[in-house]
Order: C-alpha cells, then sequence, then structure tokens
C-alpha cells in the first residue's frame, strides 16, 4: 500500500498535507485511487495501525474530512482561476476563422484544451498564440493527469525558465523545446 501511495504522491510528504496536495493536483482517477487506499488503511483497525515513522499519526475522520474539503476548494479555485481567462467556443471560433462544431472536434483531439465548468466549455487562452494554437498542445496533454493540472502548469512561472511560466515561454524562439523538456522531466514526479 505504501509503494501505491507513493506512486501517487510522488514528491509529497506521505502525510494528510502530502495527500491533500495530491488530491488537488489530481484528476478523479487519481481521487478515486486514493480514497479507496485511504479507505483501505483505516479499514485495517487498530490491531495493524499505520506506521507514524512514515506517515505520522494516524488520520482522523476530521482529518480525511479537512483533506478532502481542502482539495475540493483547491480545485474549484483553480477552475474559477483559469476559466477567468478562458474562451469560449464561439470565441475561439471566431479567432481561429473556424466553426463553433471544429473548435469541439479540436478539443476531443487534444488540438485545444477544453474545461467544463458551470455547464460549459472554456478553452484557457495561454494555448493561443497569434492566429493560431500552439503546436505543442498534443505533447503536452500527454503529459498531465487533466487538463486543470496542464493548465496550472503551464501558467505557473519555474526557475528553470527565468522565472517566466511555460506559456511565456511556448511564444519565445527556442521555448518550445525547453517546456517540453521541463514538462517531461518534472510531469512524473509532480502528478
Amino acid at each position: 500500500m505504501t509503494r501505491a501511495l507513493r506512486e501517487i504522491v510522488g514528491t509529497q510528504k506521505l502525510n494528510a498535507d502530502g495527500i491533500a496536495v495530491a488530491i488537488a493536483n489530481g484528476d478523479p482517477s487519481t481521487l478515486e485511487d486514493l480514497r479507496k487506499l485511504l479507505d483501505c488503511a483505516l479499514a485495517t483497525g487498530r490491531d495493524s495501525e499505520l506506521d507514524e515513522s512514515l506517515w505520522e499519526k494516524e488520520p482522523t475522520e476530521a482529518d480525511l474530512a479537512g483533506a478532502h474539503a481542502d482539495a475540493d476548494r483547491a480545485r474549484e479555485t483553480a477552475l474559477r482561476r483559469t476559466v477567468s481567462d478562458a474562451l469560449t467556443r464561439e470565441e475561439v471560433a471566431s479567432r481561429l476563422g473556424i466553426s463553433p462544431q471544429a473548435v469541439s472536434k479540436r478539443a476531443h483531439g487534444d488540438q485545444l484544451v477544453a474545461l467544463r465548468y458551470g455547464g460549459r466549455w472554456w478553452y484557457p487562452r495561454w494555448q493561443f498564440a497569434d492566429d493560431d494554437v500552439v503546436p505543442e498542445i498534443q505533447q503536452l496533454v500527454g503529459l498531465f493527469p487533466s487538463t486543470l493540472s496542464l493548465t496550472t502548469w503551464v501558467t505557473t512561472p519555474f526557475a528553470d525558465l527565468d522565472g517566466l511560466t511555460p506559456a511565456e515561454m511556448l511564444r519565445r524562439r527556442g521555448g518550445r523545446q525547453q517546456v517540453l523538456s521541463l514538462a517531461q522531466a518534472t510531469s512524473a514526479e509532480a502528478w
């Protein structure tokens, strides 16, 4: 069980905070995997307590409920922040000079990043360069467990990119390869 949790949590410390971070950054399948593992660990009863040197103290029902609530709030905050600077399907169609149906088709083919929120599809602005889409979209989508985790990552400044965000670096000469290298190097550990 510890090995399975380590794979899900990555480099985060195996405690309630580390699990909360994994939950906040994970996709629904990650959340479900973590919940199953925690339920299994807690169901073992007092006879086989968790190793406190690894876990610290055993999480209580309140700790777990708090971690779930924190993760839900973090996900909602990230979604709202992303949607506040996103385009609608119609705006993307107009920007790219294609039909709204073609926009949907591109999103389903991982040629556009789209998030569902409030009953609508939203297209984060970072993925657009001039009158087209950043060509590395498909490669980046394949490295992250969800479009929200990708959008969060691509809009976060990195020292490895001279303090720029991957979105900013994608628009610079030679920056695309740096972004792909950074994504490949960090995605396995981070997600």
